[in-house]
């Protein structure tokens, strides 16, 4: 892993509680660090919808909106 320095700001308080996390688990602060990048980057990749499954979604709407509006009532 080649590593990359960077700057960045955070909260007074957050940035305290993950290096005290950091050392409560003797590993390094840019463990911790990476590891919210990649947790957040996985985060993110699951919550957008696929576009196929908003084609779908948009052709049942077209297809099933009289259905779709009685069930709501």
């Amino acid at each position: 892993m080649k590593l990359e320095k960077f700057s960045a700001q955070a909260e007074k308080d957050l940035l305290k509680e993950v290096r005290s996390l950091a050392d409560d688990e003797g590993t390094k602060f840019y463990a911790l660090v990476n590891e919210a990048f990649e947790a957040l980057l996985e985060k993110r990749k699951h919550t957008k919808p696929r576009g196929a499954v908003i084609e779908q979604f948009e052709a049942s709407i077209k297809e099933y909106h009289y259905l779709y509006e009685k069930l709501a009532k």
